[in-house]
């Protein structure tokens, strides 16, 4: 399979609440496409609903790393950095955000 079949195979888990199934699509489709952001941010945003916040943050990062200007990815890391009480973090990921938005 593709990378990209795998994030819809990914993508199709979510939709049916099998998160196991759909992290390991994502993390499938990573090894075949380590520089695709959204692979990360979804993964990402997985582990978060999870409440997997140290994982989340450790993906987020790597998705911000591949796509520096998207305030999404810089949005949901600041959540994550929230959620795991790195304040400083969060909040320069937050002012990131806002500056990218504008």
């Amino acid at each position: 399979m593709t990378a990209e079949e795998l994030y819809e195979k990914g993508r199709s888990h979510l939709e049916a609440e099998e998160s196991e199934a759909a992290e390991e699509a994502f993390i499938q489709a990573i090894e075949l496409e380590p520089e695709w952001g959204e692979l990360w941010h979804t993964l990402g945003a997985l582990y978060f609903e999870q409440e997997k916040y140290e994982e989340a943050v450790e993906t987020f990062r790597q998705a911000v790393a591949l796509e520096e200007e998207n305030a999404a990815f810089q949005l949901s890391l600041a959540r994550s950095y929230a959620y795991t009480r790195q304040v400083e973090e969060a909040t320069e990921a937050y002012q990131q955000a806002i500056r990218l938005d504008r």
